[in-house]
């Protein structure tokens, strides 16, 4: 990285950078465009939820939430991206909060009770490794940290 710009956009959070990389065969031509994925950075205590807990309703991106008493709570949320197959949750959710995960189709009505069963820890591993281990998920699945 030779440059990081100053100003960030506050609508996405992005901001301009530039590297200069070594290019000795002349893979890379001039005015080609490439798609870089930078490691290292990491968000401090944010949210995560598998993408396909989230869903498009007419009042944007939500998820449905599960209750204390296991009743499905309808949550809208704010997102910023996404990592490792998960969504990036920045409002709506504080860590530990359970969502639903599988079984949309059955969860026809919030206020429905659900019976949350355990997430498979191999899964939960592969797609988030430095992150807590999620607790419960065929109705639903902890939203944890994510780096």
């Amino acid at each position: 990285m030779n440059f990081l710009s100053e100003k960030v956009n506050t609508t996405t959070g992005g901001f301009d950078a530039r590297a200069q990389i070594a290019n000795p065969d002349g893979a890379l031509r001039p005015g080609q465009f490439v798609r870089v994925m930078l490691q290292g950075a990491t968000r401090q205590a944010a949210i995560a939820v598998p993408q396909r807990a989230v869903i498009d309703s007419p009042m944007g991106k939500m998820v449905f939430g599960v209750s204390p008493d296991n009743k499905l709570v309808p949550r809208p949320v704010q997102l910023d991206g996404w990592s490792r197959g998960e969504w990036i949750v920045t409002k709506g959710l504080q860590a530990g909060e359970r969502v639903l995960v599988d079984g949309f189709i059955k969860a026809h009505d919030p206020g429905m009770t659900v019976k949350p069963v355990a997430i498979d820890a191999k899964t939960a591993a592969s797609t988030a490794p430095a992150a807590p281990a999620a607790t419960s998920a065929s109705a639903s699945a902890s939203a944890k940290a994510a780096h």
